[in-house]
């Protein structure tokens, strides 16, 4: 089973396991316990610190002698399941008889766990048969190994609550087996059950490691996917694999799906009316002739009552009525970490509806014109609320203001932002217009004709989502606009994504060079701020420090004079840092033990996404990976750290070496030098030496002389004119 099953839900999973009234242990793929759970600690008596990193046959909590059952130890060995009884040790001595389970993990826990790990469920008192289904937590199915309905269910509502804030689409699919029970017939339980694993492993190989598949019930399978994934292209590569002919039980079978999907908000609010929308979907799907995708229809989400009409009905009125209302999301200077601006969204409180998002009325208003006064409503409401803080003594700011394509078209919008000033009394200069490359790019001529008016105003100009679009750079040039915003998509994977990172430090360089300013949008970690601040971007806006708040909030943060932490990059002359990346807790440990006395500043990563995070943190000048390792080969991580920090010095060690991939990484420059497991103490400390040797040398190349450069240039002038050509004097 793929490792990327459980996508980016693993911590999730373990928070339901952390909160179940049995006790629960979790071992990585080596069966080292790397999760105990708080039933555990009150069952048994020991701690999770006190476990965590042993091996599991190796637990104080089994009964002396015998260590463990024979049945038990022989599923241990070769990683099947097993039910059973087993009776533990409490830590004040006592003995505990006690039912158990245990199940090999297919996946990784919240970058825990890995292929051939185990959930071990201890469920405490004696029982003469196996403990009934229900009384388990239904985290895996036993089966395919994907998560259960609860587990899929309880990430959709997280994942619902995180759209919401962040205004950000979600869609779920639901994935049906087409004539399921002929199959089941046919093939007999075993065969059917063949088709089953079978297309869990073929869903899973076709999602995006962020998604995630479930099995729900039966035949039936769930997908929830993020924004990326709301274009029809995954779920039409996911019925093209499936369709694919199989072999299952001696048996060719040509098997198909039916898929019906919804997305958030417009089909659904909650993930209940998502899923209702997506059974409803995957119903249209069956009728009209299987193996096919099927949306949701509006007439599947009518039960919310609040449709199209609704809203446009509801939008003409909202103005008058108070309802609408604007939140205020914090811009950080990205130097000194001051709050130096504010972006205006707006929101709608309906009063039956609550809170409604503005992906979901926003177009709406664009394509009946409501977009216009409601543009109007905020330019005023934005600019009173900048001169009521400037009025009370705050701090002066920036207050940004969107203005959507359509109203940028509108000849009167120079005349509406003059106006809003005015009734303000906002000096121009604490304005900021963004736009859009969308707006800027529909006529070229006209709109920096627009962008020239509103300079002259005395405003600020900034380009939202840049590299969203399909702006000239030619063009760009031209505006003279002061900011640019990179747009959230590549923040959110800056750090482990080394073609995002390239295009976010050219953007970088290209707007200084051009004299304009950076902004980025959607920061959530402290591996991305510090990337950006690295690259020199000028500001910031995101989760890390705030999301958009309601005035009185964002006022008192403004009061309290509060400031983004940024816990600048330690620069420690003389210290040798070294990173050392490996999934398994023991060679960690066994690896600071060797070096603790060579005089390292030794940091540690479970794996490469996480230290790829603490790169862009830390100035790391060595780093050591293993190679096989969930989410990401070291290979691969080696590859992105060559290509994002080439200064840094990189060295695989391995004991499960794929020569194809370490022969590919060598020739490219990816590795500086191999060393395999188990490892030679005295090879390691040296080729460690080498290795910051290498890096100092890197860092400080020997300076030229004259004399030097004189021979170079003789050398060039040859190779460059050969049988006595001219050579040419300006290189």
């Amino acid at each position: 089973m793929p490792e990327e099953a459980l996508g980016g839900h693993g911590d999730t999973l373990l928070a339901v396991l952390q909160g179940s009234r049995i006790g629960v242990l979790a071992t990585d793929a080596a069966g080292t316990v790397a999760h105990a759970n708080t039933a555990l600690w009150s069952r048994t008596g020991f701690a999770a610190d006190e476990l965590i990193g042993l091996p599991l046959a190796e637990l104080p909590i089994w009964r002396p002698s015998p260590l463990l059952g024979e049945q038990f130890g022989q599923a241990l060995a070769k990683g099947e399941s097993w039910q059973g009884q087993l009776e533990l040790r409490h830590k004040d001595g006592h003995l505990m008889p006690s039912a158990a389970d245990l199940l090999p993990i297919p996946l990784p826990l919240g970058g825990i766990g890995g292929i051939g790990g185990f959930l071990l469920l201890l469920h405490g008192a004696p029982m003469a048969e196996p403990p009934p289904t229900e009384a388990l937590p239904a985290a895996f199915d036993r089966l395919t190994g994907l998560p259960g309905e609860p587990v899929f269910r309880k990430v959709l509502r997280d994942s619902v609550e995180r759209a919401r804030l962040t205004q950000q689409p979600l869609t779920i699919a639901r994935v049906d087996i087409d004539q399921f029970k002929q199959l089941n017939e046919g093939l007999g339980t075993d065969g059917a059950d063949g088709v089953l694993v079978e297309v869990a492993q073929r869903l899973s190989a076709s999602i995006r490691r962020e998604d995630m598949v479930a099995r729900l019930n039966g035949d039936e399978f769930g997908l929830l996917m993020g924004e990326a994934a709301s274009e029809p292209a995954p779920l039409d590569r996911i019925l093209a694999a499936i369709s694919k002919p199989m072999t299952v039980a001696g048996h060719p079978l040509a098997v198909t799906v039916s898929i019906g999907s919804a997305s958030f908000p417009a089909d659904g609010e909650t993930a209940d009316e998502l899923i209702s929308a997506a059974d409803a979907a995957v119903a249209d799907a069956k009728r009209k002739g299987r193996n096919q995708i099927s949306h949701a229809r509006p007439s599947s989400c009518a039960d919310r009552g609040f449709g199209r009409r609704q809203i446009l009905a509801g939008l003409r009125q909202a103005i008058d009525s108070n309802e609408l209302v604007l939140h205020y999301q914090p811009q950080l200077n990205l130097f000194s970490g001051e709050i130096v601006g504010a972006e205006a969204l707006l929101r709608w409180a309906h009063p039956e509806q609550g809170l409604i998002p503005p992906m979901q009325f926003i177009p709406l208003a664009e394509e009946s014109g409501l977009i216009i006064p409601i543009s109007e409503w905020v330019l005023d409401r934005a600019c009173a609320q900048a001169a009521a803080w400037r009025a009370a003594g705050l701090p002066p700011l920036r207050m940004a203001v969107n203005i959507s394509a359509r109203h940028f078209r509108f000849l009167d919008l120079i005349e509406t932002v003059r106006g809003a000033l005015q009734r303000s009394g906002l000096e121009p200069r604490h304005l900021e217009i963004e736009l859009t490359e969308s707006a800027m790019m529909h006529d070229v001529s006209a709109a920096m004709r627009v962008v020239d008016a509103l300079k002259a105003i005395g405003l600020r100009i900034s380009l939202d989502d840049f590299g969203t679009g399909h702006s000239s750079l030619a063009y760009l040039s031209r505006f003279d606009i002061d900011a640019l915003k990179i747009d959230q998509s590549f923040v959110r994977d800056v750090t482990t994504n080394a073609v995002n990172a390239s295009i976010v430090s050219a953007t970088i360089a290209m707007a200084h060079k051009l004299g304009k300013s950076v902004i980025a949008e959607g920061v959530e970690t402290a591996g991305q701020m510090h990337f950006l601040r690295g690259r020199e971007c000028d500001e910031m806006q995101g989760f890390l420090f705030s999301p958009a708040l309601p005035a009185a909030e964002f006022e008192a943060r403004l009061a309290r004079g509060d400031r983004l932490e940024l816990q600048a990059a330690r620069t420690r002359a003389g210290s040798n840092r070294l990173l050392i990346v490996d999934d398994e807790p023991n060679i960690l440990s066994a690896l600071r033990r060797l070096l603790r006395h060579e005089g390292y500043e030794i940091h540690t990563a479970a794996s490469g996404t996480e230290a790829l995070e603490l790169l862009a943190i830390e100035p790391i000048q060595v780093v050591v990976s293993d190679q096989r390792m969930p989410g990401m080969s070291g290979t691969e991580f080696l590859g992105h750290v060559n290509s994002m920090y080439p200064q840094t010095v990189r060295i695989a060690l391995s004991g499960y070496a794929d020569l194809t991939a370490v022969t590919e990484a060598v020739n490219q420059g990816a590795i500086y030098r191999f060393l395999s497991k188990p490892w030679n103490d005295e090879d390691l400390k040296g080729a460690l030496q080498a290795a910051f040797r290498h890096w100092r040398a890197k860092a400080n190349p020997p300076e030229v002389q004259p004399a030097d450069l004189e021979t170079v240039d003789r050398a060039v002038s040859v190779h460059a004119a050969p049988h006595g050509a001219p050579s040419c004097g300006n290189r």
